[in-house]
């Protein structure tokens, strides 16, 4: 049917915005790639035609709009304080920010889906829908869940693990940014 090629090209489209992130040297572009990805997500839940990825795309819209934004307010701190958003330049970050880093991890985890994070039952109920409707788009959902998972995790540790330029500064985050993480 129509909605069936639609979905699946769809489908081979998030794949592709996948590998998309993996290439990325600069974390916004890779925030901003990721949250494209989690978006086709959205749609291809609801247009499953089913109530439960319609419920699946309302929940994975709300986690994702509290997740990259807080992504990005990371990514903002980070850049204020090295200015520069290459991963090469921000490696072993965990040592100069573990506070930043800790919610770094926090948020990118929640918007991978995860059991203890709200956007794993949205990509439960999504799952349930599209594969309710078109069964036969099982693997390539599988591959984009897979793949999603394996780039942020990618991302994680080439960004805060290792030795990289940020080794040298020692300078912590100010008050400012512990208050703005806990006013929200």
């Amino acid at each position: 049917s129509f909605w069936g090629c639609f979905l699946s090209l769809g489908l081979v489209g998030g794949l592709i915005r996948c590998f998309l992130c993996f290439r990325q040297s600069d974390l916004k572009a890779f925030v901003a790639y990721s949250s494209v990805s989690h978006m086709g997500l959205s749609l291809r839940g609801a247009f499953s035609g089913r109530a439960v990825g319609l419920k699946g795309s309302v929940f994975i819209l709300v986690t994702h709009g509290f997740a990259s934004s807080c992504l990005f307010f990371i990514l903002y701190v980070m850049y204020e304080r090295f200015l520069s958003r290459r991963v090469v330049v921000l490696k072993g970050l965990i040592v100069v920010f573990p506070f930043l880093s800790f919610f770094w991890f926090v948020f990118l985890f929640s918007g991978m889906g995860v059991p203890p994070f709200f956007s794993f039952f949205s990509e439960v109920f999504i799952s349930s829908g599209v594969l309710g409707t078109y069964f036969c788009s099982i693997l390539l959902l599988g591959l984009f869940f897979f793949f999603s998972g394996v780039y942020t995790v990618f991302l994680f540790v080439s960004c805060f693990h290792g030795g990289g330029m940020g080794q040298g500064v020692r300078k912590i985050s100010c008050c400012r940014e512990y208050l703005t993480f806990f006013r929200s």
